[in-house]
């Protein structure tokens, strides 16, 4: 092809037809410039696909991820409301019994030291992060998902704070209980009552900072929820 163009200016230049031979050659760039201009589309039409090819991965899993976490979300929702309804049946009947008696916390070993970690399930946003191609989400989506970040950062602090709290007034408590076994033979041993007092009243504080916790991250988690189902509504993408 090359060789034929040659051919032709070489004519025209032989055949002395100087004006002929400009807009030959006006053509010749024109064609060139166009050549150049369809090539360019094509590639960046490829790099386009490729990039929308990479997007929509990166969505569905985005989706993935946050039905995943909604879904641990729940669970823990399910667990704290579960602990709050058990403190709250034990609270009824701390605060009608006899409180001298010493056996009116019997339904306190009722309620379990459940002192859980939230984990949110944010592999594919970190990836996002780490790799720049973070650039690919749109605008509004970004924003969405970096609040959405912060915002579990911070409860994960906060649960965890919470948790070394609550670790440390059990180790208090040891003084006074090892096991329901050992903490009932206290109380029918011939200890100080008023000892034995501060040790059940001591349980009853442990069990209701436990109780506070549980309450504020139901709170929280459900909020984690909202915001998660909007994350699910701004992607778009059909559930599978």
């Amino acid at each position: 092809m090359i060789k034929f163009f040659r051919h032709i200016r070489q004519n025209l230049l032989m055949e002395n037809k100087t004006g002929k031979y400009f807009k030959y050659a006006i053509g010749e760039i024109v064609l060139v410039v166009i050549g150049i201009l369809i090539a360019l589309s094509l590639n960046n039409w490829n790099e386009d696909r490729k990039e929308y090819i990479i997007r929509n991965s990166y969505l569905t899993r985005l989706l993935n991820d946050h039905i995943r976490d909604n879904e641990n979300l729940e669970g823990l929702i399910r667990d704290r409301k579960e602990y709050i309804e058990r403190f709250e049946t034990y609270i009824k009947y701390y605060e009608t019994a006899n409180y001298s008696g010493l056996r009116s916390l019997d339904s306190a070993f009722i309620i379990e030291k459940d002192l859980h970690r939230y984990l949110p399930v944010d592999i594919t946003y970190q990836e996002l992060i780490n790799t720049g191609n973070i650039r690919l989400i749109i605008e509004e989506l970004r924003i969405s998902l970096a609040e959405l970040a912060s915002e579990k950062k911070v409860s994960v602090i906060i649960n965890n704070s919470n948790v070394e709290d609550i670790k440390a007034q059990h180790r208090e408590f040891k003084k006074y209980w090892d096991s329901p076994q050992s903490f009932y033979e206290k109380l029918n041993s011939s200890e100080n009552e008023n000892g034995v007092i501060s040790g059940l009243r001591l349980r009853h504080n442990v069990l209701k900072t436990h109780y506070e916790w549980a309450k504020l991250m139901t709170t929280i988690y459900g909020g984690h929820m909202d915001r998660n189902k909007q994350i699910i509504d701004q992607i778009g993408l059909p559930l599978k």
